[in-house]
């Protein structure tokens, strides 16, 4: 009984320690801060609220899209509180983020997000879709 548990005890320690080796040495994941300034403009934009989806956007005109959109019924960016990063590629100051589409009307649909500037600075150019209506 003593070296099962003994055995259980080691499995479950190098276990854990492997897992926390393997995420400690892991690389970040250079999507993510972009993702997140996307999903902070979406969720301004479903909330109807203008000053923060101004605050995330990079022209007035975006701004008006995503709040036009948002006012819909149904609307078409109700899908955006759940989406999975695909990928994305950075020139310069400009960033391309692919999502895929968790639910609503863009459900399992691809979706470009085209942010300029910095990680923490990045504002929404532009959102493109075949699922949602053209800015």
């Amino acid at each position: 009984m003593r070296r099962i548990t003994f055995a259980l005890g080691f499995v479950i320690t190098a276990g854990l320690a492997s897992f926390y080796l393997t995420r400690m040495y892991s690389p970040p994941d250079p999507w993510k801060p972009f993702a997140n300034r996307t999903r902070e403009f979406l969720d301004a934009a479903i909330a109807r609220d203008s000053a923060g989806v101004a605050r995330l956007a990079a022209s007035p005109a975006i701004t008006r899209w995503a709040l036009d959109a948002a006012g819909r019924i149904p609307s078409p960016l109700a899908g955006f509180r759940g989406f999975r990063k695909v990928g994305g590629s950075q020139s310069g100051e400009a960033t391309l983020l692919i999502v895929e589409m968790k639910g609503g009307a863009c459900d399992r649909e691809i979706v470009a997000v085209e942010l300029v500037g910095s990680q923490s600075e990045a504002r929404v150019r532009s959102i493109s879709a075949p699922c949602l209506p053209s800015p």
